[in-house]
Parts: C-alpha cells; structure tokens; sequence
C-alpha cells in the first residue's frame, strides 16, 4: 500500500473499529494485546498511516505579556512499554507520553508536533522525517529526565524543541531542523551531528528543569547533572549561530576542521580580554562599538564566562556583511589571538 492507502484504511468501518482497539490498548498499558488487532510489517506491528490522536482542548496561556495556545491532545499514554510498532505516517499530534519506554520503534513522516514526553526511554528508536515541531523533550520528575540512546533522527523537524535534561548516548542528528532547538542540559554522549545545524542551544547543565514536585520531595539541584559533552561529532556538519553556554565542556568534541568558517576558541578570557583591548586601542569608534557590544553580549556574556571554549563561526558575523568588512575583521582578529596565545 502506498501512503494514501495506509492512511485512509483507518477510515473505512473496519478500520475505525480497529484504531478504536488499538488505543485503548496503548491508554490501558496493555500493548501485549496489539498482536490480537494488528498485522506486522518489517517486524513491526503495523500502525502506519493510524490518526491516533488529535486536539482534544485548547487553552491559552499568559506569559510575561504574551500569550500563546497550548493544546492537548485525546492520546495520553503512562507507564506503557512499546517494542517494534511502525508509526510511519501515524497522527500523534499533541500527544502525552509519561515515564514509558519505547524500544525499536518506527517513526518515519510520523505528525507529532508539540508532543509532551515526559521521564520516558527510547532505545534503538528511527525518526525519519518525522515532524516533532515545538514538543516538550523528556521533562524531568525529580532527577528522572528519561534518554534517548541509539536513536537515529533523520531529517526529522526539531525546530523549537524544548529539552530537559535526557541522556543522550549513541545517537545521529543528520540533516535535521535544529532551528532554535533548546538541547537545554542534554547528557550528550557518542553522537554525531551532519548536515545544517542552525541555531540550537547545547548547554553545561540544565537551566529548564522541574525543580521540586511538593516542597523539598523529589528537590534537585541542575548542576548536579552536567552535560559531559563526550565525544560529541560535528565534523560533518555545518555550525552556524550554535550557543555552546553555561559552562559547557567542549574540550571533548570534534569540530569541523575548515580555519576559513570556523575558529575553537580556547581560553575565553583571555581571547576576549585581549580582543577588546585591540579593539580600543585600534579601531574607529562606529567598529569599537560594535566590537564591544558583540563581546559583552554574545561572544564573552555572562552565561559564557564560566565555560574555557566556545566555537565561532564566520558566518554569523558575516551574512548581513556590508562594505567595511567588519565581520571579516573581527573573525579574524580572533583566530590571530587564539591561534598566538
């Protein structure tokens, strides 16, 4: 069956009876009954094309002056144990998933946009194409903030995802949308970045993070679980405003090796230090102003100065580039004192 096929097959009578079976085998922890409703495909039991959930509610939510609607979808899953299912092409839309643990599942084109996953596992997991857009990651309860490990994401949308504080051990980012995707405190470990990683955050430890769940019950400290960033591969990707931040250990990544993009800042303090010092002593005051403001509130800002690496990429400073070359200047004003320290 081709897509279309597969998806409207839960439309007929029979397959309304069946999807109807098969959620409330997945609501009731009871997934050991799916073999009795469905066929498996690949070794997976086959959930291809399946509107599994859909809005259930909306409500908007007031913060800080703005506003913005939250919705809750009719698919809550807890505590439930998922192995080998194909979600290819599957509706999971604003779908709830509570310290389950999925283990050789399929998502391939899979709609699960602001999806809610919270102290769950997922091992030797596929997301292809899948579309996971403004989901909430693996929220924590109490130091419980769930993993992720061998799970390969392929080009699969992350754009404004929030993490919390996942392991993150073993695992592919290839060619996906990291576009202002929060890793916030990800324990990364193994994993491998390729393609265009535009604009995420990879932070030291957790700065979102449920803190306490009834006064000093389940009470965490985030520094106690720092991201060790170990063996973490980029060199295969192309970095471009990535936000390494709050005392972020970088000394164990591989970055791509290109001096004409990229330059690993190594000893902030001093790299910045000294950079300001030429800037003051050398530069017209429109290029000293500019040269302040992206030291002081970019390159060495206080969510920066307790951290002694920090990548800066070209791009950045150059892609609104105009006549006078400032970005170049400053790029390389950098790479010089980085590379004679």
């Amino acid at each position: 069956m081709n897509k279309e096929e597969l998806i409207n097959r839960w439309k007929t009578a029979e397959g309304k009876i069946k999807l109807k079976q098969v959620i409330e085998c997945l609501e009731t922890g009871t997934p050991n009954l799916l073999e009795a409703v469905l066929q498996r495909y690949c070794g997976r039991w086959d959930l291809r094309g399946a509107p599994l959930s859909k809005v259930k509610k909306e409500r908007n939510i007031e913060v800080g002056g703005h506003s913005l609607v939250q919705k809750i979808g009719t698919l809550k899953l807890k505590s439930v144990s998922l192995t080998s299912v194909d979600f290819s092409y599957a509706e999971l839309n604003y779908s709830w998933w509570e310290k389950c643990q999925i283990s050789n599942c399929l998502f391939e084109e899979t709609k699960a946009k602001e999806i809610r996953v919270i102290a769950s596992d997922f091992i030797d997991c596929i997301f292809k194409k899948a579309d996971l857009n403004c989901s909430y990651i693996n929220e924590n309860i109490g130091s419980n903030s769930g993993s992720f490990k061998r799970v390969q994401f392929l080009e699969t949308n992350l754009k404004e995802c929030l993490f919390y504080f996942p392991v993150i051990e073993d695992c592919v980012f290839d060619n996906c949308n990291l576009e202002a995707t929060n890793f916030n405190g990800s324990r990364f470990g193994n994993c491998k970045f390729i393609g265009l990683v535009d604009s995420p955050w990879f932070k030291g430890y957790p700065v979102n993070v449920h803190k306490s769940l009834f006064g000093f019950f389940n009470r965490i400290n985030p520094k106690d679980f720092p991201n060790p960033m170990k063996n973490i591969d980029f060199s295969e990707a192309e970095l471009i405003g990535v936000s390494f931040i709050n005392g972020i250990d970088l000394s164990k990544c591989i970055f791509p090796n290109d001096p004409e993009k990229y330059v690993v800042v190594k000893n902030l303090h001093y790299v910045f230090s000294t950079a300001k010092r030429i800037v003051n002593e050398s530069w017209n005051e429109e290029d000293r102003r500019k040269g302040h403001n992206l030291i002081d509130n970019i390159y060495f800002s206080k969510d920066r100065q307790n951290q002694y690496m920090d990548l800066l990429d070209k791009n950045l400073l150059t892609e609104d580039e105009n006549e006078n070359g400032f970005g170049e200047r400053f790029f390389k004003l950098i790479q010089t004192i980085n590379a004679n320290q």
